[in-house]
């Protein structure tokens, strides 16, 4: 019996340690957590050893599995909150008749703008980001620069300066003061002129 709890706690610990890393979140987070569920679970495993702490190895595992399995649950809960967040921008943006707006069946090369914001109001924006591993976030971002091909702003989420490539937005890009989406392409001709 003793033999299985100490398999079944390495395991569970590799995969404690393994759904940590996964996670969005500091390498010193990320340090600091797999090093407390690799002590919990190999205590748990030790404790296994005696015969009289086996009862309590075990409650203490599955404590440990269900730690492990509420935070992957809410970890993937918080990944679709940003869907929710633009699936409600859209629905609202339905029952608003914006004057001028572009329809998803022209492309911006298509129309002729005439930009209705000012400077500062294009620079304010929010948006669905794809990094480079495939993972999608929701950014908020004040745009310092951009080139044409490359964004460099102030992310609120991350709480720094980053650089994003236009071509990687997903979706519509959101002017805050306004709450008008634009598609990317239109977003960055408005703002180049």
């Amino acid at each position: 019996m003793e033999a299985v709890i100490i398999i079944v706690s390495l395991t569970v610990a590799a995969w404690a340690i393994s759904s940590i890393c996964s996670k969005n979140q500091s390498k010193t987070k990320k340090l600091w957590k797999s090093i407390l569920a690799g002590w919990f679970f190999a205590g748990v495993g030790s404790a296994a050893t005696t015969p009289e702490a086996s009862s309590i190895s075990i409650i203490m595992l599955l404590i440990g599995i269900a730690i492990v399995a509420y935070s992957n649950h809410q970890s993937t809960k918080n990944t679709s909150s940003n869907d929710d967040i633009f699936r409600e921008h859209r629905e609202a943006l339905k029952s608003f008749d914006f004057e001028g707006e572009i329809t998803k069946k022209r492309t911006y090369r298509e129309t002729k703008f005439t930009s209705k914001f000012t400077g500062t109001e294009l620079t304010k924006v929010a948006f669905h980001y794809v990094n480079s591993k495939g993972e999608e976030t929701f950014r908020d971002v004040d745009i310092k620069s951009y080139d044409g091909h490359y964004l460099e702003g102030y992310c609120h989420v991350a709480g720094q300066l980053r650089t994003f490539i236009l071509s990687r937005i997903e979706g519509d890009i959101i002017i805050r003061a306004t709450g008008e989406s634009l598609e990317p392409y239109q977003w960055a001709a408005m703002l180049a002129d």
